[in-house]
């Protein structure tokens, strides 16, 4: 999600997906590099829409070991 793909909605507090899955993966990022045994590395920062297929390239660019979708 991101960008024009907002995802769901919360019903109680309205709260957007794409807010939602960006916030708790910076928190994993940091957490993650942290550590000093993992970079990090995502497919968006801010409020924009990538493609799945920008994404999976993102990860091969960095020859990533995992890739996660939140």
């Amino acid at each position: 999600h991101g960008g024009k793909d907002e995802g769901t909605r919360g019903t109680y507090f309205d709260t957007k997906e794409k807010e939602l899955t960006l916030a708790v993966s910076k928190i994993i990022q940091k957490k993650l590099n942290k550590t000093g045994n993992y970079k990090v590395i995502l497919t968006r920062n801010s409020d924009e829409f990538v493609h799945l297929s920008e994404r999976a390239s993102i990860a091969d660019k960095h020859k990533a070991d995992l890739f996660i979708s939140i």
